[in-house]
């Protein structure tokens, strides 16, 4: 996880993942529900996700 340094309350998570029926399967399983129901303010608003691929 990386911290904004321009801004706290901002972090960067860098995730790797198969697929995005992978990804998409993780966000909508159980324990994630449960946790954003949890914590509802965990996320200001719905993440933003840009893709990316390594160029070494």
């Amino acid at each position: 996880m990386l911290a904004d340094s321009n801004d706290e309350n901002k972090f960067i998570l860098v995730e790797k993942w198969a697929s995005q029926e992978a990804l998409d399967a993780h966000d909508n399983s159980e324990h994630m529900v449960a946790a954003d129901a949890h914590s509802p303010t965990f996320r200001a608003g719905p993440a933003r996700v840009q893709k990316a691929s390594a160029v070494f």
